[in-house]
């Protein structure tokens, strides 16, 4: 079995004082970021997005039935959350 890293995805819906965002949570460091939602985008692809753009690229995902989070899976340990 191969070993991933994993980051636990969620969208927050917006408030009366901020818009609407997606969490990600890296599951193997415990650190979380906060980026704005992008309306042509799904929560998937900004998430996503936001990784690759700081180097980290993730190649499978899991989407459990009945939820409203998903996981991201990379292969790299190397580049932390910022």
């Amino acid at each position: 079995m191969k070993h991933k890293r994993a980051f636990y995805v969620k969208y927050i819906g917006p408030t009366n004082y901020k818009g609407a965002r997606v969490s990600i949570k890296d599951l193997h460091n415990n650190k979380r970021k906060i980026i704005p939602y992008n309306s042509s985008l799904s929560a998937k692809e900004s998430a996503s997005t936001y990784l690759a753009s700081i180097g980290i690229i993730c190649n499978e995902f899991v989407f459990p039935l009945d939820t409203n989070w998903f996981l991201l899976l990379s292969d790299n340990f190397h580049v932390q959350l910022s």
